[in-house]
């Protein structure tokens, strides 16, 4: 096989991958962690107890405060790397876009890494399914699912198809005798009664487009008897879930689930854990990125952490109505010579519309690029705000078929400066910072068509630092994803095959 092959070999297992494992920095997929009890909690080891609710594990019991309501506290001293609990989504509703990559019932994807292919229901033909077992298993939910399937025109949005198989699987449950599934659902915090007339009026419409979908088009029948579910009960089950429902994903956001024990977390600006969906099924895992002492309450951030203060206090007061207040003084979110406002506006609009034109997305955001990196403190939110955006967006571009020349390299250096500043405000072992190192180790190797004007000594050099930093972000994963997560194993797989590739390189070396 000469050097050439290697490097198409290479370029396109990574191809082939990329789909499944580029950062979507527009949708915070990792830190948008959804809780019960969203009351914002001070950075404070030990909180005023008024009893323990239950004991979940050796680990982690729910306890009920003086302050915050319920929360999930350590029963001993635990070290970063530690899942605390894994739980199965109650429910699970997958994007449209990826109903015949993944399996309805498990989330599992099929077809790859030696997974069997997915197998589709012979009715809607609309759901897949990883095994005959798995869709057995659904079947009591997809039933009614199916018909309505069949009679929508279009595919509704997850969350939508997510609410009605909740309350089919509730229906199940109460023929069933089964009472205790039911209280979960109804335990679920809501900030419906904070809702402004003008948000009611938005959650109407989607209400609207969920009667027409449950009913197959026969709105009315929402009030009879045999649906048993009313406008008001619609309303507030909708409210739950966009309060509580986590990203179902691995590298992209492929649907949205109900994990109410998950959800028992609470929101804090200072963080110790993750809770995410760690090894590409319907498993949501709780990590920890850092120590924690017995008594010491278990929280997460509900939204990036990475983003500047103020646009983190209007998403935390948009979907769960609570106030963190003005950013503190010492916060070092920078006041550079451009308008803060000016400029995080120019970045969102910017983020809106890269994936459909990133050649016009990026040029927006280059004339900043000098101003932002003299203007703005290496750890300001501000600047990697900035860098994040701009290095999703050269990961797209380098994706095209027209690339031009200059995207690979540039790419390369955009996530090398947000690796850096990531790294400032970010623990080590954050996820953000394992999965951003992951993919700037990608487009280095991705970068193969340097490698015709280099020497074969310095080509094993560039893959020996790629090994170097995939090892880098695996060390971190390992923390941050806890052990044995499917972003591990891409990293193991892709270590071994970039050190095969070294050998030959080496062995053939020698032989000239």
């Amino acid at each position: 096989m000469s050097f050439s092959d290697l490097a198409a070999k290479r370029s396109a297992r990574l191809k082939q991958q990329q789909h499944q494992q580029q950062q979507r920095d527009k949708i915070d997929d990792v830190t948008d962690d959804i809780a019960s009890d969203k009351k914002a909690t001070d950075d404070n080891p030990i909180n005023p107890i008024i009893r323990p609710i239950s004991i979940l594990n050796d680990d982690i019991q729910v306890e009920q405060t003086s302050t915050k309501g319920r929360g999930v506290f350590a029963r001993r001293d635990i070290k970063r790397g530690t899942t605390v609990l894994s739980t199965k989504a109650t429910m699970i509703a997958l994007e449209h876009s990826y109903l015949d990559k993944h399996c309805s019932y498990t989330a599992i994807p099929g077809g790859t890494h030696g997974k069997p292919p997915l197998a589709r229901c012979s009715l809607c033909k609309k759901t897949h399914y990883i095994s005959k077992h798995a869709q057995r298993l659904d079947w009591p939910v997809h039933k009614r699912e199916c018909e309505c399937l069949r009679a929508a025109k279009t595919t509704p949005e997850d969350s939508i198809r997510l609410m009605a198989r909740l309350v089919w699987m509730r229906d199940c449950k109460r023929a069933d005798g089964d009472t205790d599934w039911e209280k979960q659902l109804d335990g679920l915090h809501e900030t419906y009664d904070l809702l402004s007339e003008e948000d009611k009026v938005g959650l109407g419409e989607r209400v609207r487009q969920f009667a027409l979908y449950f009913t197959k088009g026969e709105v009315s029948r929402l009030q009879n008897s045999d649906v048993d579910v009313s406008i008001p009960y619609a309303m507030r089950l909708l409210n739950k879930i966009q309060t509580n429902a986590f990203a179902l994903q691995n590298s992209d956001a492929v649907g949205v689930a109900i994990a109410p024990l998950a959800a028992l977390v609470n929101h804090d600006m200072h963080p110790n854990c993750t809770s995410q969906f760690t090894r590409a099924d319907d498993t949501l895992s709780v990590v920890l990125f850092k120590d924690v002492k017995k008594g010491q309450e278990i929280t997460t951030s509900y939204v990036d952490q990475t983003l500047p203060w103020d646009m983190q206090r209007d998403a935390l007061w948009k979907q769960y109505r609570f106030d963190i207040g003005e950013c503190p003084k010492d916060n070092n979110e920078g006041n550079g010579s451009v308008d803060k406002d000016t400029l995080l506006n120019t970045v969102n609009a910017a983020e809106k519309f890269y994936f459909d034109d990133p050649l016009r997305a990026f040029q927006r955001l280059q004339p900043y690029y000098d101003t932002v990196e003299s203007a703005y403190a290496p750890a300001s939110r501000v600047r990697v705000r900035y860098l994040r955006v701009c290095f999703a967006i050269m990961i797209t571009i380098a994706q095209l078929d027209n690339m031009p020349t200059w995207a690979p390299r540039l790419t390369v250096e955009l996530g090398r400066k947000t690796v850096g500043a990531l790294k400032l405000i970010l623990p080590y072992g954050h996820p953000i910072r394992a999965l951003t190192l992951a993919e700037v180790a990608k487009q280095m190797l991705a970068d193969s068509g340097e490698e015709r004007n280099m020497m074969e000594l310095a080509v094993v050099d560039k893959l020996e630092k790629c090994v170097l930093a995939l090892d880098e972000s695996r060390m971190e994963t390992q923390i941050g994803y806890g052990k044995d997560s499917a972003l591990e194993g891409y990293l193991v797989e892709e270590i071994e095959e970039i050190r095969k590739e070294i050998q030959m390189r080496r062995l053939a070396t020698v032989a000239v």
